[in-house]
């Protein structure tokens, strides 16, 4: 299933992951390496656009598939960060949303807004029961959103991420499809 571009408002868009987009991405992550790499391991991977150029077109085929969803967020029309379903299972009806923001993006609330319209994506457009964040204990930003978003925090998962050589507890939030409906 092809994915499409989600609007959110005059400003912020969610387009699908493109390899045209590998340039712009690339020097987010160069000029951000330190910022963005506290949380996330693939920064430390991304060397060259090349890198990007490869993700993008796996990306792109994990869309077509529906393995996953990856979609880009642009603010008037310059890439800040990415969203997506990180992880899929059709069987059991779910999906993980997973995300990343630019340093000079934080703080708009363009991620509240960028999660709020995947949520409702996957509840009304795949059918999902139930949508799931995962998130470093430590990493209290990206802890904000699923607390600001009514999820339930279900629990730690111990140990479950390496990254910088140690492993660190997650925290486990879900959401589900009737309590997505109920505030609606």
């Amino acid at each position: 299933m092809k994915i499409k571009s989600l609007k959110i408002n005059d400003s912020l868009i969610l387009k699908p992951a493109h390899t045209d987009f590998a340039e712009e991405i690339f020097s987010i992550v160069d000029q951000q390496r330190e910022y963005l790499g506290e949380w996330l391991s693939w920064v430390s991977f991304t060397n060259a656009v090349e890198n990007t150029q490869k993700f993008l077109t796996s990306a792109m085929q994990w869309n077509i598939d529906g393995h996953q969803n990856t979609w880009f967020i642009f603010n008037n029309g310059n890439i800040c960060g990415s969203i997506g379903y990180v992880k899929i299972n059709h069987a059991d009806h779910n999906g993980e949303i997973g995300y990343w923001l630019s340093e000079t993006s934080q703080g708009l609330g363009i991620m509240t807004q960028a999660c709020q319209k995947i949520i409702e994506y996957g509840f009304t457009k795949l059918g999902f029961k139930r949508i799931e964040i995962r998130v470093i204990k430590e990493n209290e930003k990206s802890i904000a959103i699923p607390k600001r978003l009514h999820f339930t925090a279900e629990g730690i998962h111990r140990q479950s991420i390496f990254l910088h050589s140690k492993f660190w507890d997650t925290y486990m939030f879900s959401l589900l499809q009737q309590e997505f409906m109920a505030k609606k």
